[in-house]
């Protein structure tokens, strides 16, 4: 097991995988392989891929499968991926599919309806997510300033560590009546536009709690 280096305990890739499992986007969707968020995790670098889900549903007035998209990927905006569509289906690039309908209300529902009833879904949908964003790739750098230090891509248990480092100190300089030192948060995460701020928050929350016993 690929241990990350910690100097009062060890925890590794594999255990942070355990306790958090990956990002949680807030328009769900399916993230296709561990190895980005592995990489991510290990390095602080990492490409995740992520992927619509969809289901199967059978229409028995046409006797064919639809495939209904219920769920996309983070930040692809639904009205461009129908226009997209639209553009290859115009384009003849989309042979398989015969339409694509938006059928969404409060959720997302959009239909597309293979050409024929011999059209195997799954080969129509690898189609989809290499020519359209239904599979999009969100790229991680957590470029991070430890104790107020020149910023730095490090791993997420460094992070994790750093702070709880931070954390023990602040305790014990409030215990002592002195005042928190330096002034400054340990851990400082730069990521400017990238869009897993929010899920890398929740990832903090959640693995934070477990490093609190891990010491």
């Amino acid at each position: 097991m690929s241990a990350i280096g910690g100097d009062d305990g060890a925890i590794t890739t594999e255990a942070l995988m355990e306790i958090v499992p990956g990002p949680d986007f807030p328009t769900e969707g399916i993230i296709n392989g561990r190895a980005g968020i592995v990489e991510a995790y290990r390095t602080g670098r990492g490409r995740i891929y992520i992927r619509a889900r969809h289901e199967i549903e059978h229409d028995n007035k046409t006797n064919r499968d639809a495939i209904i998209i219920t769920e996309l990927p983070y930040q692809l905006n639904k009205a461009r991926l129908i226009e997209k569509l639209a553009e290859l289906l115009q384009e003849r690039k989309l042979p398989l599919l015969a339409d694509v309908r938006d059928e969404s209300a409060e959720d997302v529902r959009i239909v597309l309806e293979p050409r024929a009833r011999n059209v195997d879904p799954v080969i129509l949908m690898e189609s989809l997510f290499r020519l359209t964003e239904l599979e999009s790739r969100i790229s991680l750098n957590m470029n991070v300033l430890v104790g107020g230090l020149v910023p730095r891509v490090i791993g997420l248990a460094e992070a994790l560590r750093a702070n709880l480092r931070r954390r023990k100190a602040q305790a014990r300089a409030r215990h002592a009546g002195d005042p928190a030192p330096d002034g400054q948060a340990d851990v400082i995460v730069y990521t400017g536009d990238n869009p897993l701020m929010n899920a890398l928050g929740r990832i903090y929350v959640r693995a934070m709690s477990y490093l609190s016993y891990a010491y």
